[in-house]
């Protein structure tokens, strides 16, 4: 039997393949990654997520489960997903947390990854600094607070007592501040 080349489809098309979208993470381009910089590897996509969520260092992570701490240069990979972390206020919050220590504010000294255990007043969350700070500074009680990210979440205690203060692991960013004038 003969078979016609001419007459036979002989070519192939490939779709782009279709990323799902992720709350909080934009996707660089279908089928594209970046080798290297990993930080880890989870065995999916929402374990990842989870992953990079907490971990300030990470600024997104692939279909493949790995998170990462760069995400450039891009190349092609077909069938792969890219997902980009976007910035939000909290992310550079964290970002200049991280990068110059404890952030500074008048009338206390802060203190970076050092926290006194217990004596709280009040923990809220999803808050600023500079929120907490001026919480302590109203509060005739307060003597000092912490101010930490965890979990994608940045936290504050007021505290009615300033001491011992003790070294804290586990989280990177924990700002300890104690009161050191009289401010109201």
């Amino acid at each position: 039997m003969r078979v016609d080349l001419a007459s036979t489809p002989t070519s192939c098309t490939l779709t782009a393949s279709s990323c799902p979208a992720i709350t909080g993470y934009t996707v660089a381009a279908p089928d594209t990654d970046h080798a290297g910089d990993d930080i880890g590897q989870v065995s999916s996509v929402p374990d990842a997520t989870a992953k990079c969520n907490a971990d300030a260092t990470c600024l997104g992570f692939n279909s493949d489960g790995y998170y990462k701490r760069r995400l450039s240069p891009l190349r092609y990979l077909f069938g792969s997903c890219l997902y980009t972390k976007l910035i939000t206020s909290s992310f550079v919050q964290l970002l200049q947390t991280a990068a110059s220590g404890c952030a500074e504010f008048s009338g206390y000294t802060g203190t970076l990854h050092s926290d006194h255990n217990g004596d709280d007043i009040q923990c809220p969350a999803d808050v600023t600094a500079a929120s907490i700070a001026n919480m302590c500074s109203q509060d005739d009680n307060c003597k000092a607070f912490n101010y930490f990210y965890s979990n994608g979440r940045w936290f504050g205690c007021v505290k009615k007592v300033a001491s011992p203060i003790s070294q804290v692991s586990g989280f990177d960013n924990m700002c300890f501040y104690t009161k050191t004038a009289i401010s109201g």
